[in-house]
């Protein structure tokens, strides 16, 4: 009986149990004034085969893969963007007004101290703490 109860618990913490919820249009009215807000996650070796979620104000929008960037149009104002795994990981989250012809643009980028809690200290605390790292850049790259 015990060896079953491990079993199943094994496999619910090594399942996606909080699958990311992307939309895949966002209709956003044409009378909301809107702007482009880039989202790049740096190529590393670290969390190489997981996905990010990117999205703002508790609504998940894209997934990332290791070194790709992303383009999406956000209505202007007070908005809190946030990054996390497709796994059950605690969001990183960034708070930036959005102003009217300035794009933003972000990096990800994989949170080292979590990946220290999680394989030095105790496994289970990646499902306690940001895996990954959001910064805002103070000017988009000339590539975007």
């Amino acid at each position: 009986m015990k060896k079953h109860a491990l079993i199943i618990l094994l496999l619910f913490i090594l399942s996606n149990c909080t699958p990311a919820r992307i939309a895949k249009v966002d209709i956003i009215d044409p009378k909301i004034e809107v702007e482009k807000v880039y989202v790049s996650r740096k190529k590393t070796i670290m969390h190489w085969g997981v996905q990010t979620v990117f999205g703002y104000d508790d609504s998940d929008k894209i997934k990332l893969n290791n070194g790709k960037t992303a383009q999406i149009y956000v209505p202007v104002g007070n908005r809190e963007f946030f990054i996390r795994t497709n796994q059950a990981d605690k969001p990183n989250k960034i708070y930036v007004e959005l102003k009217e012809n300035q794009p933003v643009c972000f990096k990800v980028y994989p949170s080292v101290s979590a990946i220290m809690k999680s394989a030095f200290i105790f496994p289970l605390l990646f499902w306690f703490t940001s895996a990954f790292e959001i910064e805002r850049e103070e000017s988009c790259p000339p590539s975007i």
